[in-house]
């Protein structure tokens, strides 16, 4: 992840519509203090980065400029904003990604807003004190899968050499943009509605949508002898890996898988998704996204012997990963949010050096929220606005043949 920063600023932003009216800026900036010093950073008021935005600013906009905008090494991983409404306000957190997940985010903003509230310590989220644990205590905790994942490692270096490539016709710089896609309560019931009906996990078939729907922007994979699987990455939470001693520890517990397919013109949503099912039991079933960290190890060790441009290079041609999702449903992650007057949730996270293409796919009293970032040196803006139109589309007609 630190890798990926230096090409394009790594970052997330995580927003919420709080149904009263704004705080003072001062009250605010305590509330920040004392709860972000509560998760393990101490901080001290004048340390808390908060600006208020404009009442007609564009939220998306306000998102987009936040991912784009670097953090110092010396600074601090945070970044807050508010805005005012006529009885409501919106209130943003920028973070540097590699410093947490999106589950404990989610409990950093809680806390802010009890603290605002004055809500008793005793309902609020209980912080671990304790130290992270290490990746590599996972070795530890999984010693009969070692040997299994060391022997898939020349196999699954394999596959990732079938994997498309982008074909990128157009010069732009490097930089994240954003695009908003809002499922309204009968999209987002009609695409849970679906999975259930598939047997399988909302995460599974959005993969399998996303990736059925990238065909129609990379027709070139098949000129190619090789390269001509589609592939969409996930990231997944792993605290559960750590144990009881990752409960309510801030940090980051996160581990990528890919499944892909080659969506060839006589292949159907269903075969596409039966596939899709098929890899992503095998990857949980052997906790292969466990292994896919001992990979990424192994590649980042090699970074010190290529020059950033060199290394970004070879990176794209190893890990050529069209498009990927992260999930989160924050009625399943919270601890406190239901208890505060909070109506809308949403999230982004910047493009990366291993995914040009990033869905952050967020749920949230039954409204889900999907926001596309993207690199605009791979993808245009139209591109993604097609890609975008046909995944409404298809939720619309309700087509999952």
């Amino acid at each position: 992840m630190l890798s990926w920063d230096q090409s394009i600023p790594y970052n997330a932003v995580h927003v919420v519509r709080v149904d009263q009216q704004a705080p003072k800026r001062s009250e605010l900036i305590q509330a920040i203090s004392a709860a972000v010093s509560r998760c393990g950073i101490e901080t001290q008021p004048e340390e808390v980065v908060l600006f208020q935005a404009e009442p007609d600013d564009n939220l998306d906009s306000l998102m987009e400029r936040e991912l784009q905008t670097r953090f110092a090494v010396a600074d601090s991983p945070f970044r807050f904003f508010f805005q005012e409404e006529a009885d409501s306000f919106y209130f943003g957190l920028c973070y540097f990604h590699p410093v947490a997940g999106a589950d404990c985010i989610c409990w950093l903003i809680e806390d802010i807003l009890h603290e605002w509230l004055q809500t008793p310590l005793q309902e609020r989220i209980q912080w671990n004190p304790s130290p992270p644990p290490r990746y590599r205590s996972l070795l530890s905790r999984n010693p009969g899968r070692i040997l299994p994942w060391l022997a898939s490692l020349p196999g699954n270096w394999q596959a990732t050499q079938r994997y498309a490539c982008k074909a990128v016709k157009h010069e732009a710089p490097k930089q994240t943009a954003l695009y908003s896609i809002e499922l309204d309560e009968q999209q987002s019931s009609t695409l849970r509605s679906a999975a259930k009906e598939r047997n399988t996990t909302f995460h599974d078939f959005l993969q399998a949508l996303v990736l059925f729907e990238l065909a129609t922007l990379m027709p070139h994979r098949f000129l190619h002898k090789r390269r001509f699987q589609i592939t969409v990455g996930s990231i997944m939470s792993i605290r559960h890996e750590f144990g009881d001693r990752a409960d309510n520890l801030f940090g980051l517990f996160l581990a990528p898988f890919f499944v892909s397919h080659p969506r060839k013109e006589a292949d159907t949503f269903s075969n596409v998704l039966d596939s899709v099912k098929e890899q992503s039991a095998q990857i949980k079933k052997g906790r292969l996204y466990l292994r896919n960290l001992i990979a990424f190890q192994a590649f980042q060790s090699f970074q010190k012997l290529f020059s950033p441009e060199k290394y970004e290079m070879v990176f794209r041609r190893s890990f050529t990963l069209p498009a990927s999702i992260t999930s989160f449903y924050v009625d399943r992650f919270q601890k406190k949010l239901d208890s505060l007057p909070v109506s809308d949730y949403q999230r982004t996270v910047s493009s990366t050096l291993a995914t040009p293409l990033v869905l952050s796919v967020t749920t949230f009293q039954n409204r889900t929220i999907i926001k596309a970032s993207y690199n605009r040196a791979v993808y245009q803006d139209h591109e993604v606005e097609i890609l975008a139109k046909a995944l409404q589309g298809r939720l619309s007609n309700r087509d999952f043949s």
